[in-house]
């Protein structure tokens, strides 16, 4: 019916909404995805589509930083902005995955700090590279935020701990 419907461009919006919520009840998510991106492209800024589509890659971001596998956690949320650049979630998410890969860099190249100071400083740069994207993802998020929702306040309390840090490797 929800073909029919998106077939016959009746109530558009709601048979793309109808039909991806059917895909994925069917647990169909190669599908389900497809048919939240042709609605998109049928019906532009449709509040409802995007904001499906763009849990879908929070949530895919999520799984994938929790196995470990940030490259993939960091496409997912990159895919989120490509459709909605004000996606508080995936700028606050981006933004955590470079600080903590700034992290990383910087604490295994500690040990080249006094012993080569060539690599030291190539890994410096990297890490730098990190948390200016840190930086630039969260203080994208932040003025997004509402610190009405409790949610959203430990998201800014979390950015206002993170940005003085961000700064202080910075410099």
């Amino acid at each position: 019916f929800f073909d029919i419907a998106i077939q016959k461009k009746y109530n558009l919006g709601n048979a793309y909404v109808g039909k991806a919520g059917a895909l994925k009840d069917l647990k169909k998510n190669d599908e389900y995805v497809a048919t939240l991106k042709e609605g998109l492209e049928a019906v532009p800024g449709n509040k409802t589509l995007t904001k499906l589509y763009a849990t879908y890659y929070v949530n895919q971001g999520i799984l994938a930083q929790r196995a470990k596998k940030n490259s993939a956690a960091e496409e997912a949320f990159k895919q989120v902005l490509a459709d909605d650049e004000k996606n508080t979630k995936a700028l606050y998410s981006l933004g955590t995955l470079s600080y903590n890969k700034a992290a990383l860099v910087l604490k295994n190249a500690a040990p080249l700090a006094n012993s080569d100071k060539a690599k030291y400083d190539a890994q410096k740069e990297i890490a730098d590279k990190n948390f200016q994207n840190a930086k630039t993802y969260l203080e994208r998020a932040l003025p997004l935020l509402s610190a009405d929702k409790p949610r959203e306040k430990s998201m800014i309390d979390n950015i206002k701990k993170l940005l003085p840090q961000i700064e202080a490797q910075l410099k």
